[in-house]
């Protein structure tokens, strides 16, 4: 948050690329003459002698810069809000996606086990570690920017990724080999005190955000909980103490 005279900033992040119709949504709630094919990428919004400053930007920038305390909200997957430690800090499901994070891999590996991978390849480093810390403690975690898939098998054995239809597995021939827990899209609140407006700002979002919206189905989705949503779920990857404060945060 920053002070400017009499009048507050407030600085938003809202993802573009596969989200991008989604954020829209948002900001004509805000800006109704908002241009959708304007190729800008910032845009102010003045509410209640408050100056709200949306950017348009990648998911893993707006994790970065909420954990920062450099931006004041944002919309994030539940995936990258874990990979930053901002899990405790969201807000409800806006059901943009839905997905399933999964270990993935050739279908050989469903025979020799998880415990013989060697590498892993993600886009979550940190995630990935505390998911495989018991089924795979050994193994070496490669960071991937973008479709994970490619590393295999010539710069990992697995991959650890969110996982919606399995198409994109089945074309690269891969198979789950573990399915963790489901995500969702959230807002999230930068790792710094919050004011109010900020706070009546994310109730906004979840309201302009989830409406007229239908959750996409994830595999499995009946079976397994939520990454959020039911916090006394323990994933089967995991079984110490730290590994179940990381999917039990609540707001605080």
């Amino acid at each position: 948050m920053k002070q400017e005279s009499d009048k507050q900033t407030v600085l938003v992040g809202l993802p573009k690329g596969r989200f991008f119709q989604d954020s829209c949504r948002i900001m004509r709630h805000f800006i109704p003459q908002f241009d959708a094919s304007s190729r800008q990428l910032s845009f102010t919004a003045d509410v209640a002698n408050t100056e709200i400053v949306f950017k348009f930007m990648k998911m893993p920038d707006i994790a970065r810069l909420l954990d920062e305390g450099r931006i004041d909200l944002g919309i994030l997957c539940d995936e990258w809000s874990c990979e930053f430690g901002l899990e405790a800090r969201t807000g409800k499901p806006l059901n943009w996606c839905e997905s399933t994070i999964a270990l993935a891999a050739a279908p050989h590996w469903k025979e020799q086990g998880i415990e013989d991978i060697d590498r892993i390849a993600t886009s979550f480093p940190r995630l990935a570690r505390q998911l495989v810390q018991n089924s795979a403690p050994s193994a070496k975690i490669v960071a991937i920017s973008g479709s994970v898939e490619s590393a295999l098998p010539e710069l990992a054995d697995a991959l650890i990724d969110c996982v919606e239809t399995g198409s994109t597995l089945r074309a690269n021939g891969l198979v789950p080999l573990q399915w963790y827990v489901k995500t969702n899209v959230r807002t999230v609140f930068a790792r710094k005190r919050l004011s109010g407006f900020v706070r009546e700002l994310a109730d906004v979002f979840e309201k302009v955000g989830a409406l007229n919206h239908v959750p996409i189905p994830s595999p499995l989705s009946a079976a397994i909980p939520s990454l959020i949503g039911d916090r006394s779920y323990v994933s089967p990857g995991y079984s110490d103490q730290s590994s179940r404060v990381l999917f039990q945060a609540t707001l605080g």
